[in-house]
C-alpha cells in the first residue's frame, strides 16, 4: 500500500522524484498544518526537493508562498515555479518575510530547526503553524511561551519514517487521490537536478554537500 502509480505523462526517472518529497509535503502541509486556500506559506530551503514540491502544491491549491534559498538563481527558479517572493539566505530573510506578510505567515515548513526557531515564531501569524521537519541548524532552542500563547501558534514536529504502516498507507492513499492526477493535468511537474548511475552515488552526495542541486538527484539502477 506504500506504492503509488506513476503518472502516465512521466518517465521512470521523473516518477522516482515524486514519492518522498510529495508525500512529505502532503503530510506536513495538509494533514498536519491544515493548509487551505488563501494561506501564506514559507518554505526554507525552497530550491530543495521538498521546497520545489511545496511551492507547486501551494500554487495548485490557491496559496501564496515565500522561499529562502542559497542564491539568486535558486530564488528565481522558485519564482518561476510559482512562489510569490523570496530572499537569499545570506540576507535578512526574516525581515523580508515580514515585508511580504505583515500579518504573519500562516504556515512555515522548516528543515533548519534551532537556528531559525525563535525568528520563525516571530514571523508566524496568529494561529500560525510551524512544522519542523529537519534539524540542520541544531536541536536546542529557546521558547517564549507567552508569545506562543498570545498568538495561539502551533509547533508541530514531524517525520514520516517513524509512523506506523497504517498511517503511511493513509498518507500514500491521499497522495494518490489528491496529488498524482495533477501531474497528468499539467499543474505539477517533477524537478530533477540530475540523474546518475548508482555507481556514481558518491558524486551525487558531493553535489548535495556543495548545495548545488535544485530539486532531486536520482540514482538509476540501469
Amino acid at each position: 500500500h506504500h506504492a503509488i502509480k506513476k503518472p502516465m505523462k512521466l518517465d521512470w526517472i521523473e516518477g522516482a522524484s515524486i514519492p518522498e518529497v510529495y508525500a512529505t509535503c502532503w503530510l506536513n502541509l495538509f494533514m498536519e498544518a491544515g493548509m487551505k486556500e488563501g494561506d501564506k506559506v514559507v518554505f526554507h530551503a525552497g530550491a530543495s526537493g521538498i521546497g520545489t514540491a511545496g511551492v507547486q502544491l501551494a500554487k495548485a491549491f490557491g496559496c501564496d508562498s515565500f522561499v529562502s534559498a542559497g542564491s539568486k538563481e535558486k530564488i528565481d527558479f522558485c519564482l518561476n515555479l510559482g512562489a510569490s517572493a523570496g530572499e537569499i539566505r545570506s540576507n535578512d530573510i526574516f525581515a523580508s518575510i515580514k515585508n511580504w506578510s505583515p500579518e504573519g505567515a500562516d504556515v512555515i515548513l522548516d528543515p533548519v530547526g534551532a537556528e531559525y526557531f525563535e525568528k520563525n515564531l516571530q514571523v508566524l501569524g496568529y494561529e500560525g503553524r510551524l512544522v519542523i521537519i529537519g534539524l540542520m541548524g541544531g536541536a536546542q532552542s529557546n521558547l517564549n511561551l507567552g508569545h506562543l500563547m498570545i498568538k495561539r501558534q502551533k509547533i508541530i514536529g514531524s517525520t514520516i519514517r517513524a509512523r506506523s504502516v497504517i498511517k503511511k498507507n493513509d498518507i500514500m492513499k491521499e497522495l494518490s487521490d489528491n496529488v498524482l492526477p495533477l501531474f497528468d493535468e499539467g499543474f505539477l511537474r517533477p524537478i530533477v537536478h540530475e540523474a546518475l548511475p548508482f555507481s556514481q552515488c558518491e558524486k551525487a552526495h558531493s553535489i548535495m554537500e556543495a548545495n548545488e542541486n535544485i530539486g532531486k538527484i536520482i540514482l538509476s539502477l540501469d
